[in-house]
């Protein structure tokens, strides 16, 4: 392993700092549903049959698990905070941006090469129509490891989601890597 460490003090200290939540801009709605449902091509009554659904223990029609990663699109006309961070810096990480969550610099530039080391989902609750999100992002931690071809820096993210009455719905674990 090289003996400067690529994970600098300032990245140590993003560790365990939570982001600002992130509040969906709209309800669950029905339509947002239904192409959810279309998309994941499962059909199961609990997702569209109130009346199935209402002798269940659920009480009612609930969102596919996944589907409250999807709510938290940006309104319309508001500003573009991708295109926003390209156009002041043509080299600006949105990945770590979206990793950290808290703005903190997160450079690791002259590692180029990002991969995608995988995600896990903890479900606990089912989302249901009319609910909103919020979302709470923090790294848990950054390791690094020298491999084959130079030095390889994981970040392990974790973020919260929880609908508007403060129930956490899931728990979404990611791992970016840097090589």
């Amino acid at each position: 392993m090289s003996e400067k460490s690529n994970i600098t003090p300032e990245m140590k200290s993003r560790i365990g700092v939570a982001s600002t939540p992130v509040e969906s801009n709209m309800e669950a709605n029905i339509s947002e549903h239904r192409r959810f449902v279309h998309a994941i091509m499962d059909e199961d009554p609990i997702y569209h049959d109130e009346e199935f659904a209402k002798t269940t223990r659920y009480e009612g029609i609930v969102c596919p698990p996944l589907f409250p990663l999807s709510v938290n699109r940006r309104p319309l006309g508001s500003s573009d905070n991708l295109s926003e961070g390209f156009r002041k810096n043509p080299e600006f990480d949105a990945l770590m941006s979206a990793v950290d969550g808290t703005g903190a610099k997160m450079d690791l530039s002259h590692i180029p090469r990002m991969l995608n080391g995988g995600n896990e989902i903890e479900f606990f609750k089912y989302m249901k129509i009319g609910e909103k999100t919020s979302s709470v992002t923090k790294v848990v931690d950054i390791l690094e490891k020298e491999g084959r071809s130079g030095p390889m820096v994981f970040i392990i993210s974790e973020t919260e989601v929880r609908n508007n009455k403060g129930e956490l719905l899931l728990i979404s674990r990611s791992t970016a890597i840097r090589r």
